[in-house]
């Protein structure tokens, strides 16, 4: 369906240097069957994006060089107007009639700030070849738990979120340049953000050696679990009650894994003196963080084995 006059939902698309994915992101958006307005928010290409957007009627185009991806997607929401927002990357897909699944769901659960299906992963190999990936599946497939939430895929792009809930807990704080999801997510659900769960696959994330943060290179894997850390650090010594059941359990749990994984790297890669201080850093957080390691560990290797 063309972009309409009066859209159900919103599309934001941020980009950058993207026209060897963007031309099937496009045509999985244009295959949808509800009337949806479409922005997309380059960051300032030097290939052909912005002429492959622009081909596309009712797709606008907003030119904003320099802009991180949440900056982007920051920015489309508001240039946007309609009353529910999907996110979908440049190099994703949107599956046969998710947005009107999405919209459907929106419908029927009034009271809800956020629908969540679930994401399908793909792989690209080094031949080129699109390969499915059922393991990352099963991860991320099931209902909204805090460690799912915390540790799992976060997956932003199987979601479409009500307007409303933008303003009432705000936008993607862009302090993070990887992780602004996860955190945006964290705040949605200590906020008590009513989601509702669809339990089917509407969107398809492509893992390929350019993706920030699904690579099989790991470039940014130590990044992400600093952001991840900076993120736990603002939220560990509160004292409030959370509204949410599990959630202060999970964070810990979340703390000692990614202290632990940050420091291995680090020292794996000889960065010694900057392992220690993470550890430190760990340590003045919470003390007993890994006894917290330890029974995560084990109660993880007893889940795998089905003990």
């Amino acid at each position: 369906m063309p972009c309409s006059d009066n859209p159900v939902l919103a599309v934001i698309m941020p980009a950058l240097n993207a026209a060897r994915t963007l031309g099937d992101a496009l045509k999985s958006l244009i295959e949808q069957s509800v009337p949806f307005e479409a922005v997309l928010v380059d960051g300032g290409s030097c290939d052909e994006t912005v002429a492959i957007a622009s081909a596309v009627p009712g797709v606008a185009v907003i030119s904003a060089p320099g802009t991180s991806i949440y900056e982007a997607i920051n920015r489309g929401i508001e240039e946007s107007r309609a009353p529910a927002i999907c996110l979908l990357n440049a190099d994703d897909s949107l599956l046969p009639d998710a947005l009107a699944t999405l919209v459907d769901a929106l419908d029927r659960n009034p009271e809800a700030g956020i629908v969540r299906g679930w994401p399908s992963y793909v792989e690209e190999t080094a031949a080129g070849a699109i390969a499915p990936r059922a393991d990352a599946d099963r991860r991320a497939h099931g209902t909204l738990t805090p460690d799912l939430l915390m540790r799992g895929a976060c997956a932003i792009n199987s979601l479409c979120i009500r307007r409303t809930t933008f303003d009432r807990i705000g936008m993607f704080d862009t302090t993070y340049r990887l992780a602004a999801d996860r955190d945006w997510m964290l705040r949605a659900w200590r906020a008590g953000v009513s989601i509702a769960e669809i339990k089917r696959p509407v969107y398809r994330y492509l893992i390929h050696d350019g993706s920030n943060t699904m690579d099989r290179g790991k470039r940014n894997y130590a990044a992400i679990r600093r952001e991840h850390l900076a993120i736990i650090a603002r939220y560990m010594p509160s004292g409030a009650v959370e509204p949410q059941p599990g959630f202060r359990a999970a964070l810990r749990r979340w703390h000692a894994a990614e202290a632990a994984m940050l420091s291995v790297s680090l020292a794996r890669g000889g960065a010694w003196r900057e392992a220690w201080n993470v550890v430190r850093r760990a340590f003045r957080i919470r003390p007993f963080w890994p006894a917290t390691l330890v029974t995560d560990i084990v109660v993880r290797m007893r889940a795998r084995i089905g003990t």
